[in-house]
This record gives C-alpha cells, sequence and structure tokens, in this order.
C-alpha cells in the first residue's frame, strides 16, 4: 500500500483531528480491547444493543464472538512485531477461551465451537512453538470427529446447511488448510472432509443435493422459498464449498472427483451470474428440486453475495471463471453496491470487501486504498472500542468480535499493507 495513503481519524462533528495510517488505527482498537473493563462492558452493551439477541451473543469459546477472535487478532499483531507484547493479551485470552479446559460442551464448529480455538492456538503458536499441550488435545480431538465423520460414510443429507463454513465441514476444511506445510495426518483428514463435499456438489436430475429442504428454515423464509433453496453464500452455501475444495485441489491432495467437483460448483455459479455481473444471495428451489428462481443479498459482502462469490470463483481457477471473478468484483465495487454495506465489519460490512479485494492484487490496488479510507471513516472515538456493527435493523452495536465486530475490522486494517494475506484470512476461505 503507498505511504501516503491515510485514514481519517474523526471525531463526531466529523472534523479531522488527526490522520493515522491503518495499522496505526488497527493498533488503537486492539489497544482498547486489550482493556479488561472496556472488554466487559462492550460484552455487555452487546447483549443490550443487539436486535438479534439469540444469534448475536458472546460465547467464550466463540471465534465468531469470543475470546478466539481475539486471540487470532493478538496473533497477528505478534506475527507483525514480535517483541510489541501482544503474546501475553493473546495468552489471556486463549487461557479464557478454553475455561476449564473441558470444551467437550461445545460443538466441533469453526466459528461456535470449540475448533476456532484450535484455529486461534495454531495462528498464535509462533510456527508450532507454542501452545503444544494445547493444540496436541484439540488436534487429538478433531481427528478423531473427522473419522467418526468417515465411519459414518461422509454422507449425511442432502443438503448443505450442516457442512457450511461457519458451523460445519467447510469450515473444518479451512482449519486444515492453515497447515502451510503438508503431512501426511492432515491429508489424510483433508481428503476425508473433501469425498463429503465432492459427493454434495453433485446433483440428481438436476437437483442439487445441497439444496437447503424447506424443513430447516425459519417462516418467514419458506415464504419467499416453500421448497427450499439453494444458498450461493461464502459462509453458508455453495461458495464456500467450492473456495475449500479448490484448495484441496491446489494443495496436491488426491481425492477421485474432487477436479469435476470444482469444475461443476464453479460453472453452477458462473450460471447464476447476472447481467450486471452481481451474484443473488440463494436460489429458490421449485417443487421438483430445482433452481427457479433469485433473492438478491441485501448487503453483498463477504458473507453474502457478490464479492464473496467472485473469490471463490477465482479460486476454482480457470481463465473464463477468474475472468467472471474480476467483473463480479468490479460490479461489487460500484458507488451503489459499497453504499449498501452501511456496517464496517467484515461479515457484511466494508472489512469483508476491503479483504476480497486485496486478494484480487495489484489490479485492484486503488479500490483498495479507497476501502480502506472509507472504513477509517467509519471510526468513532468516542464509543466504546471505536467501531461499532450496524445491524440489519440499524442498531448500533459495541460488537467486540470476530466476524460483526471491532476486532475483525481492526484485522482488515492490519491486512491493508500486507504484501500478502495474513495467514488468519484463510479462516474466511480468502
Amino acid at each position: 500500500m503507498p505511504a501516503d495513503v491515510l485514514v481519517h481519524l474523526r471525531w463526531h462533528d466529523r472534523k479531522p483531528l488527526r490522520l493515522l495510517s491503518p495499522a496505526d488505527l488497527a493498533l488503537a482498537v486492539a489497544e482498547r480491547l486489550a482493556d479488561d473493563g472496556r472488554l466487559r462492558a462492550a460484552i455487555d452493551r452487546t447483549a443490550h444493543q443487539t436486535a438479534h439477541p439469540a444469534s448475536v451473543r458472546w460465547r467464550p469459546e466463540s471465534l465468531a464472538l469470543g475470546y478466539p477472535g481475539l486471540a487470532v487478532l493478538a496473533a497477528e499483531l505478534d506475527r507483525r512485531d514480535p517483541d510489541a507484547g501482544w503474546d501475553r493479551p493473546g495468552h489471556r485470552w486463549l487461557s479464557a477461551a478454553t475455561g476449564d479446559g473441558d470444551l467437550s460442551s461445545a460443538a466441533p464448529s469453526l466459528f461456535g465451537g470449540w475448533l476456532g480455538v484450535a484455529a486461534a492456538a495454531h495462528l498464535a503458536s509462533r510456527d508450532g512453538k507454542r501452545y503444544g499441550a494445547l493444540r496436541s488435545r484439540l488436534d487429538e480431538a478433531f481427528a478423531a470427529a473427522v473419522h467418526r465423520l468417515d465411519v459414518a460414510g461422509g454422507r449425511g443429507p442432502h443438503h448443505g446447511a450442516g457442512d457450511d463454513l461457519i458451523d460445519g465441514v467447510t469450515g473444518w476444511i479451512a482449519v486444515l488448510l492453515l497447515r502451510r506445510s503438508s503431512s501426511t495426518v492432515v491429508d489424510e483428514l483433508l481428503g476425508i472432509l473433501a469425498r463429503r463435499l465432492v459427493h454434495l456438489l453433485g446433483a440428481d436430475d438436476g437437483r442439487p443435493r445441497l439444496a437447503v429442504p424447506a424443513t430447516w428454515l425459519a417462516p418467514d423464509q419458506r415464504v419467499s422459498s416453500p421448497h427450499g433453496y439453494l444458498d450461493l453464500g461464502l459462509a453458508h452455501g455453495l461458495s464456500g464449498m467450492v473456495a475449500a475444495l479448490a484448495s484441496i485441489r491446489d494443495r496436491g491432495v488426491r481425492v477421485p472427483g474432487l477436479g469435476s467437483a470444482v469444475r461443476h460448483g464453479a460453472d453452477l455459479l458462473a450460471a447464476h451470474q447476472e447481467a450486471d455481473g452481481h451474484w443473488p444471495r440463494v436460489l429458490p428451489l421449485d417443487r421438483n428440486g430445482r433452481p427457479a428462481g433469485r433473492i438478491a443479498a441485501e448487503r453483498p459482502g463477504w458473507c453474502y453475495g457478490t464479492a464473496g462469490v467472485a473469490r471463490a470463483l477465482w479460486l476454482a481457477g480457470d481463465r473464463d471463471h477468474r475472468l467472471r471473478a474480476e467483473r463480479g468484483l468490479r460490479a461489487a465495487l460500484t458507488p451503489d453496491s459499497v453504499d449498501r454495506l452501511g456496517s464496517p465489519t467484515v461479515c457484511h460490512g466494508l472489512a469483508g470487501l476491503l479483504l476480497i479485494t486485496k486478494t484480487f492484487g495489484p489490479e485492484f490496488q486503488t479500490d483498495t486504498d479507497s476501502l480502506a479510507v472509507r472504513l477509517g471513516e467509519q471510526h468513532r472515538p468516542g464509543t466504546l472500542l471505536g467501531f461499532q456493527d450496524v445491524e440489519n435493523t440499524g442498531a448500533r452495536v459495541d460488537n467486540p468480535g470476530l466476524l460483526s465486530g471491532a476486532a475483525g475490522v481492526a484485522l482488515a486494517l492490519l491486512a491493508v499493507d500486507s504484501p500478502t494475506p495474513p495467514p488468519w484470512t484463510g479462516l474466511l476461505l480468502l
């Protein structure tokens, strides 16, 4: 990133106080999160401010909104500057995530369960030199969970709702892909998980196996999708599976049908790109289980919509897919599209779009810089953490988390001047 690209630090009257680099602004947010009093206040405020208390709630073991997300931020700061002391709050947060050491009551999911703790411990390990006992214990539990899936045949019901990045098998793959160097054990586990997704990406007479049935949907969703839908999103649907399988393919793991599954998934995404370059959020199904219609994403960012789909399609790899992906990203970067991202956060806001744009390389550097400035302009130093999530209801939430909170915004700002995507972005399949 050019050295002269800076972001404004603003007060509520919108007058610039001084200029900060994205990294300096990220550090200011991290220092607030490291203040135990501020963090406790943010956790309490989140519970009272959110319009979605059932899903937006602090859980110590949660990567999305818990201590592991903060530990990932500390790990990235420690990676950038090992002498700055960020390993200390990172250790404190990892210890708080594990509690009494028994995570058996938590699910083995990436963003909501103990796999998020495993991911954070790996990122904080300084290339395997730290947290050996914790990582070994979690790795053993992880391998056992994967082998149980293999014994069950690796094939559950024909729907993808339990196989996504946030809570399912795609997220398990993302954890394993953090291990940059290949090993027999890791590749074996990746192969087991890949076989499940390869099966899901098949189709029965044009009916996608990973379609989510109506019985899994909320009542309001059944109104528009009475027969279920095919989710195209990176967080919960087809794009996440395509990105995960493409990454396994590029790693050189041999799985029967893997290349065909990636091509089939990418072709399906390409077939539903619209004339203006965008992708819908989901495709409702007809009574025969085939896609018939579209529902657009309200705020098309990382989790749903055009930018996330574009990244998955680019990872799929052939020339036509990458051209479509770049066209899609340009559509996501139009002023009208960016204006729809009312929150600064990763999941459904500017930080997620910034991270995706950064991965597309020098051709999109001007866009990356512009988004960094725009993200900095959403900084509110008078608030508890400096950044607030803006929910779809308009509620402003002092969320400290990684996916929809201040920790994720800080991580995105740190990525702006990184020459390559930081290791933690693998958790988002970028």
